[in-house]
């Protein structure tokens, strides 16, 4: 059952592979992790919506390469998701994740990135992995599979040590192990 509101996944780069600009409708070879974990999400009845700057009127294509573009998209995802999704490059409110590999996620009210890298580049949280590292969910620090080490508490800003996740507000304890076990 959907969470309510709708995701936001680019195209080139996130889920699929992008390897340089080879024109508005030719599309990548599918990125698997990221398949699949569209493919949970459209199980679950989310409302998945690709994201991308292909679409966008500012790009001097004609409306009708637009369009070309778009229909393109849609059988990317009918051969490979199994249905046409909707394609947009403008966000609104009803946007509540967007996954990105460009898009640096700032962790609610704070300012803060949530990657812990600070304006000088150098690492602000430690994590049990680089892979733990890689794995945040863009602007959802806090969500399991998502658990620094230490770093800023994304409640207050303040650096905490083992965040923890009760089922009130949405905390885990994170323990080094704990960390390891959601990670596998």
């Amino acid at each position: 059952m959907s969470a309510g509101g709708w995701i936001g996944v680019d195209l080139d780069g996130t889920l699929a592979e992008y390897h340089g600009w080879d024109g508005l409708t030719r599309i990548g070879d599918p990125i698997p992790l990221m398949l699949d974990r569209v493919k949970g999400w459209l199980e679950a009845g989310e409302d998945v919506r690709i994201f991308t700057a292909r679409v966008c009127p500012d790009n001097r294509a004609s409306i009708e390469e637009l369009e070309e573009c778009v229909l393109a998209i849609q059988k990317w995802c009918l051969e490979h998701l199994g249905q046409a999704l909707r394609v947009t490059y403008k966000k609104d409110m009803h946007m509540r994740e967007l996954w990105d590999d460009r898009a640096v996620g700032v962790i609610f009210n704070t300012g803060l990135r949530a990657d812990g890298v600070t304006p000088s580049h150098k690492p602000a949280v430690l994590f049990a992995s680089e892979r733990e590292a890689r794995m945040l969910r863009v602007g959802r620090v806090g969500q399991p599979g998502d658990i620094p080490i230490e770093g800023p508490d994304p409640r207050s800003g303040s650096l905490v040590k083992q965040p923890t996740w009760d089922s009130s507000d949405g905390w885990l304890d994170a323990s080094l192990e704990a960390v390891k076990k959601v990670s596998r």
